[in-house]
């Protein structure tokens, strides 16, 4: 039976270890179950959550999330051409080829986050990572972001184009 001490931790031998894998994002459970099979040392995924907070190491966890581009940099881009992050924006004869690129846009948009979702989520289920909840809102923005595009008139999912 798993005593439920951060205390635990705390005088453990590993403490540095389990400390790395909780700053590099591993999943509480996952932690646990790593603790009991390579460790020989039967410890709560709640007790890990606990020593987490108490030592502030889930504010420092890595997310994921990265830090995205200043206002700066962004303008950099937006008036050098040859920059490696520069966009080509597509130009279209008509609204039709507009509409044709737009579909298969917003197809893929929601096909690559629908993969992402399905990957987080298998991991979350196997004890390998965290639930997908950004990723899951992510995708209700997509859905939402589409509803609102196409009113719901245009089947841009359904649409076989």
């Amino acid at each position: 039976m798993a005593i439920d001490k951060p205390q635990k931790i705390e005088t453990s031998p590993h403490r540095g270890a389990i400390e790395a894998k909780i700053l590099q994002g591993d999943s509480y459970q996952s932690i646990a179950n790593w603790c009991k099979d390579s460790l020989d040392m039967d410890i709560s995924h709640m007790s890990i959550k606990r020593f987490a907070d108490k030592h502030g190491l889930n504010v420092k966890r890595d997310t994921g999330v990265v830090s995205g581009l200043s206002d700066d940099d962004m303008q950099a881009i937006v008036d050098e051409r040859d920059s490696p992050l520069c966009v080509d924006i597509p130009t279209f004869k008509d609204d039709s080829e507009l509409k044709d690129f737009s579909h298969r846009t917003v197809k893929e948009i929601y096909a690559y986050q629908l993969a992402v979702v399905k990957h987080k989520m298998l991991a979350y289920m196997q004890g390998k990572g965290r639930y997908p909840q950004n990723e899951i809102a992510g995708l209700k923005t997509i859905l939402a972001c589409l509803g609102g595009l196409t009113d719901g008139k245009d089947k841009i999912i359904d649409d076989d184009k």
